[in-house]
């Protein structure tokens, strides 16, 4: 970069960083080049993704125009294509098989219940531990959403009973007497309890 900044002196004879005319035309003609050729790469990227939205007539058609060494370079790039897809597949069915096993067990119509609210998530999972998310996550909103029998609405135990209207306190009771009486031996109420006869 020193050697496009040269020194220039101004007329208070201060010096002056800044860029020759010739260097910065020179600059200049480098970031024109570069964008054309960027320009040109972005384009054959476009026209690589129109290829693919293409339907299979008109992809065919325009294999048939291509060079031998261009053919064999599209088939093999066809080919591992739909490799990394049947791999990706299969990883994904793996995951959801080890995760539904965890969740349904032997439970068929369980598993299909959770197979079937993961679908409804927005998207698609990418990797074998996003699938296993969204179908925990599946597991958990079919759990939640079983009704619950509201206890208000039972027709189980709603036999009326007439509340204990008895105000007795639990030391009013022998059996309280002698449990008080054994953990506070010297309180003044077993003291008073063993005069009354209480006791």
């Amino acid at each position: 970069m020193d050697d496009v900044v040269t020194t220039f002196y101004d007329s208070d004879s201060n010096e002056v960083k800044g860029v020759a005319a010739e260097k910065y035309q020179e600059l200049l003609a480098k970031i024109t080049e570069t964008e054309k050729e960027l320009s040109g790469l972005r384009n054959k990227d476009l026209n690589f993704e129109k290829f693919r939205q293409k339907t299979e007539a008109e992809k065919k058609e325009i294999v048939e125009g291509m060079t031998q060494k261009e053919r064999l370079l599209y088939e093999k790039i066809e080919s591992l294509e739909q490799e990394r897809t049947g791999e990706k597949v299969a990883n994904l069915k793996k995951a959801a098989d080890m995760v539904l096993q965890e969740l349904a067990g032997s439970d068929e119509s369980r598993r299909q219940a959770i197979e079937a609210q993961e679908k409804e998530f927005n998207g698609e999972a990418k990797t074998p531990e996003e699938k296993a998310e969204r179908l925990r996550k599946a597991a958990l909103l079919i759990d939640s959403y079983k009704p619950k029998i509201n206890p208000l609405n039972s027709p189980i135990g709603t036999v009326y009973r007439e509340p204990n209207v008895d105000d007795k306190r639990y030391t009013d009771t022998d059996a309280g007497r002698r449990k008080y009486a054994a953990m506070f031996p010297d309180s003044p109420t077993v003291q008073q309890w063993k005069k009354d006869g209480k006791l």
